[in-house]
């Protein structure tokens, strides 16, 4: 998959590669708020940057000014009901 492979995208983050390194590069909202959406996302691209062999290096860099402010929580009705579903 290596050997300068074009930058891997989705919709909240790239991934390039360059011989032994991978530079993932967020780029999910403006601020790169962590969510749902992002966990499972790096959870992937982790997997998928484990897997590749000739990678040695992750490198994490943002595109945007902040790299990652924090956790950002669902308290609509809908997200409330499915978490207190979880913990019963």
């Amino acid at each position: 998959m290596n050997a300068e492979s074009p930058a891997t995208k989705q919709e909240c983050l790239t991934v390039a590669f360059d011989g032994p390194v991978a530079t993932l590069t967020l780029q999910h909202g403006s601020i790169n708020a962590i969510d749902d959406a992002l966990l499972d996302v790096l959870a992937a691209t982790f997997a998928m940057v484990e897997a590749d062999s000739e990678v040695s290096v992750l490198r994490i860099r943002s595109e945007r000014r902040v790299f990652l402010p924090g956790r950002t929580f669902d308290l609509s009705p809908d997200a409330l009901k499915a978490q207190q579903a979880l913990t019963r």
